[in-house]
């Protein structure tokens, strides 16, 4: 089956909507989590020094916590949030490996198939689930499901086998 522009589902209005609202929401709570020192609210120390990752890092645990919210309302049925868990998945991933990537240089990042390691002054790291690829491919397979049944759901009765 051959998948060219001619097959392609065109988005409704309301699609377009709950897509433009999905990235607006996204693009506000990244924002807003840039600009709150979360480090400084979660932790055990009043004087806590701001480090340079932790601008990523509050972006990145707030993209994850708005990807699982979209996740957890699109397991309930609501099938737009899957344009939410899409955007919000994304912007996880770049924020999560922003953060990995502004590392002090003196720290070795080793990424793998869905784990990494981080060394600094050649001191052993434990294991990080790499909570990136997750979501990557949750999101991915999601969509995917998303797609395809939308496609099928559409598609001339001729076509299906």
């Amino acid at each position: 089956m051959e998948m060219g522009l001619e097959n392609m589902v065109p988005l409704s209005r309301k699609s377009v909507y709950v897509l433009a609202a999905s990235i607006a929401v996204t693009l506000a709570t990244a924002w807003a989590a840039s600009a709150l020192p979360l480090e400084k609210l979660l932790s055990e120390y009043p004087g806590a020094p701001t480090m340079p990752w932790h601008s990523s890092w509050r972006v990145a645990l707030a993209m994850f916590y708005l990807w699982l919210t979209a996740a957890i309302i699109y397991s309930f049925g609501k099938r737009q949030a899957n344009y939410l868990l899409l955007v919000a998945g994304l912007a996880f991933v770049v924020a999560h490996y922003a953060a990995l990537r502004s590392l002090p240089s003196e720290c070795k990042l080793t990424v793998s198939l869905m784990h990494y390691f981080v060394v600094c002054d050649n001191r052993p790291s434990p294991v990080y689930l790499d909570m990136g690829q997750l979501v990557l491919v949750v999101t991915v397979a999601v969509t995917v499901r998303l797609l395809a049944r939308v496609h099928f759901k559409k598609a001339p009765s001729s076509s299906r086998r």
